[in-house]
């Protein structure tokens, strides 16, 4: 006797494990994180603290004030080797492009052209 039941699992946004849906955990409208990725991620942010600089680049957030035109700084958090970081808007397209199969389902790389 065959059985032809029918799998489905989700990809984590995080760590890229297929994992059943009744273990992810929505975020907005298209982020799906396995519930192990939300846990550790939950547990840095408690315990988080600005940066004083870009992770990638380490240009300070003044330098960055001098070099952006307008009253705010644009910074984008990532989960980068189990880090919480916070990457200037270039340390921010390249880790993007680097890392498309991470966004390539949500609508920042939709909005991006990430295939």
């Amino acid at each position: 006797m065959s059985s032809s039941g029918i799998i489905i699992a989700l990809r984590c946004m995080d760590c890229l494990r297929q994992v059943n849906p009744r273990e992810v955990v929505r975020i907005g409208e298209s982020v799906v994180q396995c519930w192990d990725c939300y846990v550790k991620q939950t547990k840095v942010l408690d315990g988080w603290k600005p940066p004083r600089e870009c992770a990638l680049c380490h240009v300070s957030f003044n330098d960055l004030c001098f070099r952006t035109i307008g009253e705010s700084v644009p910074m984008y958090p990532h989960w980068i080797d189990g880090v919480f970081v916070m990457l200037c808007a270039p340390c921010d397209k390249k880790h993007v492009l680097a890392a498309r199969e991470q966004f390539r389902d949500t609508r920042y790389g939709w909005e991006l052209g990430l295939k």
